[in-house]
C-alpha cells in the first residue's frame, strides 16, 4: 500500500496550525494507518503490520513538520 503524501502534508499542517502534541500527532497518524489497512473499527486491536505502517507514517509526518518549521524561522 502506498502512504499518500498529500494527506502527510495535511497532518503536518494540521499539526503545525493548530500547534498538536506528539501523542495528538501520533493520534493521527495511527487513525491514518488504521485507514490504509481497513482497521477503522477497531480502535483497540494492534498487528505488526499496524505498528509498522504507524511508525513510517509519524517518521514521514516529522520529517515534514521539521521542514516546514525550519521554513518558518
Amino acid at each position: 500500500m502506498k502512504i499518500d503524501t498529500n494527506k502527510i502534508k495535511k497532518i503536518a499542517s494540521t499539526a503545525i496550525n493548530s500547534g498538536l502534541d506528539h501523542s495528538d500527532v501520533e493520534g493521527l497518524c495511527n487513525c491514518y494507518a488504521r485507514e490504509l489497512l481497513g482497521f477503522q473499527n477497531t480502535a483497540g486491536f494492534y498487528s505488526y503490520e499496524l505498528l509498522e505502517l504507524e511508525s513510517k507514517i509519524i517518521s514521514k509526518v516529522y520529517n515534514l513538520v521539521n521542514k516546514m518549521a525550519v521554513q518558518n524561522v
